[in-house]
């Protein structure tokens, strides 16, 4: 082998590992960059998941007290029906529900049902609800 054919061997040896090298190199940057993108995916995914949890709970917050008040009238609504003969005939009129302190409500109105005898009759109620942790009628009246 002549000395010219030794050097254009090596020359052409020396270029195919270089082109292996920065093959490599260019794989190993590529992995590098995919790792950084779902860096920034998942940054990203979290920063909008804390965005969309703090707007649903601005938008829910003014509706709470709507909640507490719709439960305190459900459960006067119920202790009332247990004392009627006829629950089933049982409509609410001219109800108020006030928070008189914190998770305390006074709900009143009139209920008309049906009594023994068949007839419509009116009656008055009032109930003291707790709407804590666990929604109970603390006190009943009916008239």
């Amino acid at each position: 082998m002549e000395p010219h054919d030794n050097d254009a061997f090596e020359a052409l040896v020396q270029r195919k590992a270089d082109r292996e090298l920065d093959a490599k190199k260019a794989a190993q940057d590529e992995a590098r960059e995919a790792v950084k993108n779902r860096r920034k995916n998942w940054i990203v995914l979290g920063v909008l998941a804390v965005v969309v949890i703090g707007l649903a709970a601005w938008v829910i917050t003014p509706y709470l007290p709507f909640a507490a008040k719709n439960a305190a009238v459900d459960a006067c609504h119920s202790s009332v029906e247990r004392r009627l003969k006829d629950p089933s005939t049982a409509s609410y009129s001219g109800e108020t529900a006030i928070e008189t302190s914190d998770n305390i409500w006074e709900v009143s109105g009139t209920v008309r049902s049906t009594n023994s005898f068949g007839a419509v009759v009116p009656a008055s109620y009032s109930c003291t609800v707790h709407t804590g942790d666990m929604t109970m009628v603390i006190d009943m009246s009916i008239e």
